[in-house]
């Protein structure tokens, strides 16, 4: 099964995944507990650096979030960046 996201705009398909199943959760909710030992470990400078990698991450490939929230929710080009730099500020800013 796919989770297709229609532009508002043009009706044109934006974007396609695979949709997730109530199947799924069980394997992914174990992943995680599974991995938050570690990140619990890790100092407040570790998780730090993890949150500014994410935050470089989003900065690096702005144009192409823009692109995907602006054909997924019709958004103006302005409206997408404003969101796209609240989460990159907000991964940056964390204080683990």
């Amino acid at each position: 099964m796919e989770f297709n996201r229609i532009n508002p705009i043009t009706g044109e398909l934006a974007s396609s995944a695979p949709a997730l199943k109530a199947d799924d959760v069980p394997a992914i909710a174990a992943r995680a507990a599974a991995a938050f030992p570690t990140w619990a470990a890790q100092g407040p400078n570790a998780r730090r650096a993890v949150l500014m990698k994410a935050a470089d991450a989003l900065a690096a490939r702005k144009n192409d979030f823009v692109a995907a929230m602006m054909a997924e929710t019709g958004s103006t080009a302005g409206w997408a960046m404003f969101n796209l730099t609240l989460a990159t500020g907000w991964c940056a800013r964390r204080r683990p």
